[in-house]
């Protein structure tokens, strides 16, 4: 958000955050060289917050209720110059998903044979597993840019978090519990979501898969459609054909 002019004099940069109104930017509070910091529920700098996405707007005070403004975000950035032209706005997307559970085991580097995820939070960062796996009810998975060369099959888990991961078979979500996220993932094979027992809409967003069936609440595509190589059945929202 540096601005510059083919002429003397200064020129100040302003944002704007879901089309909110203009903020000129001077710099963040504690080091006006850094940029600008966005987060859900924004940064506590000398008793007030900035960068807040959640609710209550973009500052607010640090003891105001809020939301997390987990979700999809534009912000548009243009420059003023000293005499007051203003330049073309433009703008870059970002979208924020909530953090994942905190792991209770961890699997990093390869794992030879299948996987059984029992209890507990099992978070694969990193990780080859040559066979496939299987969530228990209860359990929960967590996988980050991971690879899986056979299928994954989920019943009755309290939640799946597939983020960047390659599964090279398919991938079969039941009655999880608590939550469905699936972001950047490549699954081989077909896709199947049946999150009627959720508590709220599966995320599913930049995949490619094989094939998609869905049943329950649509899932959410967080402005990023995930794109399907074969059939899609069942009410699976925004799905480009590969």
């Amino acid at each position: 958000m540096t601005g510059t002019d083919d002429s003397a004099g200064q020129v100040t940069s302003e944002f704007r955050l879901d089309g909110d109104g203009w903020h000129n930017y001077y710099g963040w509070p504690t080091d006006a060289r850094s940029p600008f910091l966005f987060t859900a529920t924004g940064t506590d700098v000398d008793g007030l917050v900035y960068g807040n996405l959640g609710s209550g707007g973009l500052s607010v005070s640090p003891f105001a209720e809020r939301s997390p403004g987990y979700g999809r975000h534009t912000i548009e950035y243009r420059g003023i110059d000293a005499v007051g032209n203003i330049g073309a706005a433009r703008a870059f997307v970002a979208t924020l998903i909530p953090p994942p559970p905190t792991c209770t085991s961890v699997v990093s580097g390869r794992h030879a044979g299948p996987l059984v995820v029992s209890a507990g939070v099992t978070c694969l960062r990193e990780a080859t597993v040559s066979g496939g796996v299987t969530v228990r009810p209860d359990a929960t998975l967590v996988t980050e840019r991971s690879s899986i060369a056979g299928s994954l099959v989920s019943t009755g888990a309290t939640a799946v978090e597939l983020l960047n991961t390659d599964v090279r078979g398919a991938v079969t979500l039941t009655g999880t519990t608590d939550h469905v996220t699936v972001v950047g993932a490549r699954v081989t094979g077909r896709l199947v979501l049946a999150s009627a027992g959720t508590a709220t809409a599966p995320t599913l967003a930049g995949s490619r898969v094989g094939s998609l069936a869905c049943s329950g609440p649509t899932p959410v595509d967080l402005g990023a459609p995930t794109t399907v190589r074969g059939a899609t059945s069942g009410r699976c929202g925004s799905t480009p054909a590969a």
